[in-house]
């Protein structure tokens, strides 16, 4: 297919969020620091009780979200 121009799509980084509440920070640093920089980070948190939603949100601006 000459001259079609193919974008590369977004990385999409998934983390299940399920009472690892001391982990969380770690691991969003982790995922930012990452050499690919177009990125999405997804957090899912599936009723854990130690991870509130409060607390999630609290970590948007270290993954500048």
């Amino acid at each position: 297919m000459a001259g079609k121009v193919v974008s590369m799509s977004k990385v999409a980084i998934i983390i299940p969020i399920y009472n690892v509440e001391k982990y969380v920070r770690k691991t969003i640093e982790s995922a930012v620091n990452q050499t690919e920089k177009d990125i999405e980070i997804i957090l899912v948190d599936d009723g854990s009780r130690a991870v509130s939603y409060t607390h999630l949100r609290a970590h948007e601006t270290l993954a500048n979200l």
